[in-house]
């Protein structure tokens, strides 16, 4: 028997947290990469088209679905940039085939963005062409394309956080 989700007038509370937790991971990758000298700027649909998936009047297509599912951050080191999808997940699993199921579109419109995945204790990155080709994620340290910008010191601190606002998830 399928039990009906956590409510109080009408709010889905499992959604809220899970929206909070989100907020969070892209509040610490934001934080970590400025860390070890990136520049980063916000970049999702959120930041760069506000008010754009008003609830009242939601925008269909195409082009809305390339809106809607921008990657969260564009960071900059040593004149490289890359796109950063940021994700939380307390079980460590992400599937961006099953994430673009749900969102009921035929491809990920970014594949050359990498996504960046927090848990508890990990912080793992994969780029979204190779996530959708069934590859797994990497700590971020390891990943050819960051490996020689990124500071696995600095990534431990920031795993910290992670720890302090995603141990009981």
């Amino acid at each position: 028997m399928r039990s009906e989700p956590l409510t109080i007038n009408g709010i889905n509370l499992k959604k809220i947290d899970s929206n909070i937790k989100g907020v969070i991971a892209e509040t610490i990758a934001d934080e970590m990469f400025r860390s070890m000298g990136f520049e980063v700027r916000k970049f999702g649909q959120e930041h760069v088209m506000p008010g754009y998936s008003n609830r009242e009047s939601p925008q269909n297509g195409h082009a809305a679905d390339v809106i809607r599912l921008m990657p969260d951050l564009v960071v900059t080191k040593d004149k490289q940039t890359w796109l950063l999808e940021v994700k939380y997940r307390a079980n460590e699993k992400f599937d961006l085939n099953d994430f673009v199921e749900s969102k009921r579109i035929d491809a990920y419109p970014y594949p050359f963005a990498y996504v960046v995945l927090f848990s508890p204790d990990h912080i793992k990155i994969q780029k979204a062409e190779d996530l959708i080709k069934g590859a797994d994620f990497v700590y971020l340290d390891a990943h050819p394309a960051f490996k020689d910008f990124v500071d696995a010191n600095v990534i431990k601190v920031y795993l910290r956080s992670c720890r302090k606002y995603f141990e009981h998830s």
